[in-house]
């Protein structure tokens, strides 16, 4: 085991999260309720918050289910 050595520091970096584009989403919409306007298919729930950040939020990762929406 190596000792403790109070001159080193635990340089964590920041790594730059990815902003994930809801409205590009195939899993992504708008829903009639003024309250919660914006819901996603994949996780269920609806909300004032775009899904990615409420992912972001609530998991601390980016949204995993992000699908690219077919155009044509």
């Amino acid at each position: 085991m190596s000792e403790y050595n109070p001159n080193i520091r635990n340089k964590r970096k920041r790594v730059p999260h990815k902003k994930i584009n809801c409205m590009k989403c195939k899993f992504f919409f708008i829903t009639w309720e003024k309250q919660n306007p914006y819901a996603c298919k994949i996780f269920g729930f609806k909300g004032r918050m775009m899904p990615s950040v409420q992912v972001r939020l609530t998991t601390g990762v980016e949204c995993p289910s992000f699908e690219l929406k077919n155009r044509g």
